[in-house]
């Protein structure tokens, strides 16, 4: 936030837009690549987090699915919360501060009007931090068009003579 604020303050709207652009697409890329991996990864992970899991093939599978679920949940949350940094740099507070209610919403509504359509009710919930995710990202996104600053790809990472606050961010 603090380079975005300095962007908004000391550099046009236009570099300002390349910079979330580039953030954004950078970020994205970053967290496909995670969550990919962690997805396909999954029963190493269980394997490390829960070593009892292993014994119990059941279980070990029902937790595997479960985090295969869930783990998308990292890509959307991280970036809700690049977009909530942009809001709120652009004084708009209230949209990041309610976004979480998406969250509970959705898991609350899984478990009450779902859990009986899966085998494991379990799913229901997983399914519901999913579906969570994608309301957070969905709710911010009008707020971000509103403003003019929702991110589209940037694939030129060139500095093209300019200070690139990109290469600041990333570290």
């Amino acid at each position: 936030m603090p380079i975005l604020a300095e962007y908004k303050s000391q550099r046009s709207f236009d570099e300002t837009k390349t910079l979330v652009n580039r953030v954004a697409t950078w970020l994205a890329l970053i967290l496909i690549g995670v969550t990919l991996l962690g997805m396909l990864a999954a029963p190493i992970l269980v394997s490390v987090i829960a070593p009892g899991f292993t014994t119990e093939p059941a279980k070990m599978q029902l937790t595997v699915e479960l985090l295969r679920i869930t783990f998308p949940y990292i890509f959307f949350i991280s970036l809700v919360s690049m977009a909530g940094g942009v809001l709120n740099t652009y004084n708009k507070f209230g949209i990041p501060a309610f976004t979480p209610v998406w969250l509970n919403v959705a898991m609350i509504s899984a478990v009450l009007f779902f859990a009986d359509s899966f085998d494991e009710p379990i799913k229901a919930l997983a399914w519901g931090v999913f579906i969570g995710g994608c309301l957070q990202l969905f709710f911010q996104i009008p707020y971000l068009k509103e403003i003019g600053l929702l991110p589209k790809l940037d694939f030129h990472w060139k500095n093209e003579g300019q200070d690139d606050g990109v290469w600041r961010i990333l570290k």
